[in-house]
């Protein structure tokens, strides 16, 4: 490994396994989809905060950001402190909980769910979808 650059499996910590195989048992996602959306969103780094967004929050236009591993909108998804978003027993499991509602609302089909987790609008992003779904 090069030094200073993370590889795939570096960010998967015994907490993270344990997380990722209670929120897969839970909402009936298959792990390899949890790690893969969490690689695509984060690149497996809990401490990241997304790119500024503009987002419409109770009719007033504000600036966030995504926060951690599944890059969760704390004013869309979360009521506590936002910097806890960057603590993984806490953002996985709201990342989790978010897929399996897109799930639902798109009765089962994963790429609608997945492009309702990353904010598509259109579907434009395959590669995004690629990434999360391959083996």
């Amino acid at each position: 490994m090069t030094a200073g650059v993370q590889t795939y499996a570096d960010w998967k910590t015994p907490a993270i396994r344990e997380i990722v195989q209670t929120e897969s048992r839970k909402h009936r996602i298959p792990e390899r989809i949890i790690y893969n959306l969490i690689f695509a969103e984060s690149s497996g780094r809990p401490y990241i905060k997304g790119n500024p967004i503009r987002i419409k929050v109770n009719g007033k236009r504000i600036t966030t950001r995504a926060h951690g591993l599944m890059q969760i909108i704390p004013e869309y998804h979360y009521k506590g402190n936002k910097e806890d978003l960057l603590r993984p027993e806490i953002n996985i499991p709201i990342g989790c909980k978010l897929l399996h509602r897109y799930l639902k609302r798109s009765k089962g089909n994963m790429v609608k769910a997945l492009r309702l987790y990353n904010g598509q609008v259109r579907n434009k992003d395959d590669e995004y979808i690629r990434k999360i779904l391959k083996k």
